[in-house]
């Protein structure tokens, strides 16, 4: 997958300013060569792409806020600072492919496809 045919499958990716080119291929490099094209069979090309957006968008968000650790905040207080993050819709031991909603469908897919006896 180019990164052309990324931006067009995922357009929120498309600003060059925040996902540059060379972001965009390296993680697409990155995920054509841990995506197993024996396992994913004919959805490869879907893996690659959701691997890629994640790697993406969390490099993305570290560029706004490089101390954020992820997750959906589902609430904030300024005194005392105090931060809560919303757990509903993770997956269970997902690690950090909860981080992002590209993530999440990447493991529910990894975990049904080649089910037979092969879990993410």
């Amino acid at each position: 997958m180019t990164a052309a045919e990324f931006r067009a499958a995922y357009p929120e990716f498309s600003s060059t300013v925040k996902y540059p080119d060379g972001a965009v291929s390296g993680w697409l490099d990155t995920a054509e060569k841990t995506v197993s094209p024996d396992r994913w069979g004919e959805l490869r090309a879907r893996a690659v792409g959701l691997c890629a957006a994640h790697y993406l968008t969390m490099s993305g968000d570290n560029q706004d806020d490089p101390g954020s650790g992820g997750g959906v905040v589902a609430s904030e207080k300024v005194g005392a600072l105090s931060v809560s993050y919303d757990s509903i819709g993770y997956e269970e031991r997902a690690g950090h492919w909860n981080a992002t909603s590209y993530g999440r469908v990447y493991y529910r897919l990894a975990r049904m496809v080649g089910a037979c006896g092969v879990v993410a």
